[in-house]
């Protein structure tokens, strides 16, 4: 591999095409900035977020056993995330804290940027994340991918680049410990290159050691602060199964062949430094998702391949430098005459301003359909709140709806009293009904997957079979334009 020129180089690489790109996608963020929450776990970590900046751990909630308010958490994801989103909420209101995606996003690019620059290759391949559409999509919610993609795109930035040093091999592993606290698989974005340094015994392994260490012990010290357990792990997740590899290799091999085009090709190719590293960086962390028995099958189309192409927006960052080696070591190997030299000097000029252009269109594309997906969603966020009162309990099925009755939503369009179908049997609405005299249910019916129209359609049936003990009266029923429906239900004591 070429070694390219030191700190003074970087300036004279092609850095206004990134600039652009970036300012690109700032703009088309800002001008269709989020408004809803859309993704259940973003529900999570935003609603934990919005407690942190208020300055507690917990929420309210209504009890179903004994119909008292209580103090729960909103979310079990390690608190990172949340923690960061936290400050930008109190400075500007909830909604702020959809600011930290892009943030991270162009973090990431600009350091990819000047990584490449600095290994003497081109800065535009670090627009190829900006391409990568979960990207673009996951930006825009509160979620944990790109924060991850930056903590551990600085931390192995720092690790390349240490050089001996040992204030940047202690800050690598910092860095790379404070990423558990967002993600737990962002350790194995970092660990083989680690493992590879403690092997050859490179300078200055040991403060990649310590600051590791210090930087991991911040979540048990954060878990213990803010949960009171300094062992917390997330209470339910999908197991991991080798039955899961069939239905997964899909959706993970289109991600990282054709949503990041060729990238497992180019991470095969790949010659330049640390490719052991690199190559076993790849297939574990392919591996391990491929074993995870989760592919938003409840979801279809679209959706379900954002939602599983994202787990892969922290691996990012070395499929980038992988490209862009194995992409200019193989057009070098192919100059090898004049006419080739010319064929591929066209080539490059125009690949050059298309990728730009790429970035740029995915970007206008990417905000602009999300923000008309969204318009859709706030239209069923107002259907629910219009179709239910403060002053009576809504038994709701919080899987589909508990993006839109929350508390992030109270000041805005008032409280709710909200109890979760899967707890609320005749028993509590019968309680419910003896302390508020009424109650509301509100269902989500969602059809967009086989999973969701079974679940539908037996919870509807559920609200049906309780006008056989209760006064049961069918309210509204409100269609939203992005396929979902809202069924409302009135429940009262029979008279006698």
């Amino acid at each position: 591999m070429q070694q390219g020129p030191t700190d003074a180089g970087v300036a004279r690489q092609p850095m206004m095409g990134v600039w652009l790109a970036l300012g690109a996608y700032v703009l088309a963020f800002s001008l269709f900035y989020p408004q809803v929450l859309t993704i259940s776990d973003e529900t999570s970590y935003m609603r934990q977020a919005w407690a942190y900046a208020q300055g507690h751990a917990t929420v309210e909630a209504l009890d179903p056993a004994s119909l008292k308010v209580v103090q729960v958490l909103p979310s079990d994801y390690p608190p990172g995330t949340s923690l960061l989103m936290a400050p930008l909420m109190a400075a500007g209101g909830w909604r702020a804290g959809f600011l930290l995606g892009p943030a991270c996003s162009c973090l990431v690019v600009l350091l990819l940027a000047h990584w490449l620059g600095r290994m003497g290759r081109s800065p535009l391949f670090a627009l190829l994340f900006l391409c990568y559409p979960a990207t673009l999509v996951v930006s825009r919610c509160g979620m944990s991918e790109t924060p991850s993609a930056a903590l551990v795109s600085l931390a192995l930035y720092l690790f390349w680049f240490a050089r001996g040093r040992r204030a940047w091999m202690a800050a690598a592993g910092f860095v790379a410990g404070v990423s558990l606290l967002l993600r737990e698989t962002n350790a194995l974005v970092c660990a083989f290159f680690f493992l590879g340094s403690l092997l050859r015994r490179e300078q200055g392994w040991w403060a990649l050691v310590a600051g590791g260490l210090a930087g991991t012990a911040l979540r048990p010290l954060a878990f213990e602060w803010l949960l009171g357990n300094a062992l917390h792990v997330k209470g339910t997740h999908p197991p991991f199964s080798w039955s899961a590899v069939p239905g997964n290799m899909p959706f993970h091999l289109g991600a990282l062949l054709l949503l990041f085009p060729a990238g497992l090709l180019w991470v095969a190719l790949y010659r330049g430094p640390r490719r052991l590293e690199l190559w076993a960086t790849v297939a574990g962390f392919l591996a391990l998702y491929l074993l995870f028995d989760y592919n938003a099958a409840a979801s279809a189309g679209l959706k379900q391949w954002v939602l599983t192409s994202r787990f892969f927006i922290p691996l990012l960052p070395l499929l980038v430098i992988a490209a862009a080696e194995s992409c200019t070591v193989l057009s070098g190997s192919l100059a090898s005459s004049p006419g080739a030299r010319v064929a591929l000097a066209r080539l490059q000029s125009l690949a050059a301003p298309a990728l730009v252009l790429a970035a740029i269109s995915a970007a206008w594309i990417v905000h602009w359909q999300h923000q008309l997906w969204a318009s859709q969603q706030r239209g069923l966020l107002l259907a629910l709140y219009t179709g239910t009162e403060a002053d009576a309990p809504v038994v709701t099925n919080l899987d589909a709806s508990a993006r839109y009755v929350n508390e992030i939503y109270a000041a805005e369009l008032g409280p709710r009293l909200v109890l979760s179908m899967d707890t609320t049997d005749e028993g509590v609405i019968r309680r419910v009904l003896g302390r508020f005299g009424r109650c509301t249910i509100a269902l989500v019916e969602r059809r967009d997957s086989e999973r969701w129209q079974q679940v539908s359609t037996r919870r509807l049936a559920w609200a049906e079979g309780l006008k056989e003990q209760f006064d049961v009266e069918a309210t509204t029923t409100a269609p939203v334009g992005s396929g979902e429906r809202v069924h409302f239900w009135t429940v009262r004591p029979r008279k006698p």
